[in-house]
């Protein structure tokens, strides 16, 4: 090894015909790794040996009881203000409720809104694209809310 400075410091093995420096790491370099080192150590006695700090799973139950408080509150108010609801005796209301219905709920529902249709089948008849409901096919096969 030469320990002259301006020389560069070889290390005494070599492979394949080429020789290894022997640079020091940089100063800034082996701090940070000292820092991690000690880091790590507070990390583990807080989290693992003295139990100070929450784990992910304490945080997350944590989490998801002030969540579970914030819904049970807002259904709370949300049922509170249900009770001043009333049902509507107005004409053109009650109009625009039966087509909206009649359009989207009873064609499983029933026009009657008696329930889910069993073992029936919608079929479009004639230019007036009217539904029926009649008893499937096969009946013995279907089930009740599939199509035929």
């Amino acid at each position: 090894m030469n320990n002259d400075p301006k020389e560069p410091r070889l290390l005494d093995h070599e492979a394949d015909g080429i020789r290894e420096l022997d640079n020091l790491l940089p100063r800034w370099w082996v701090w940070l790794f000292y820092i991690t080192i000690v880091f790590s150590a507070v990390y583990l006695g807080y989290y693992h040996v003295f139990g100070k700090g929450d784990l992910q799973i304490a945080e997350y139950e944590k989490e998801w009881k002030r969540g579970e408080e914030i819904k049970a509150a807002a259904i709370a108010k949300f049922e509170s203000s249900l009770s001043s609801l009333t049902v509507s005796t107005d004409e053109v209301v009650l109009a625009q409720g039966l087509g909206i219905y009649t359009t989207y709920c009873a064609p499983c529902h029933r026009p009657d809104g008696g329930g889910l249709w069993d073992r029936t089948c919608a079929t479009t008849t004639g230019s007036t694209a009217r539904t029926t409901w009649t008893p499937c096919a096969s009946s013995s096969t279907a089930s009740p809310r599939r199509a035929c």
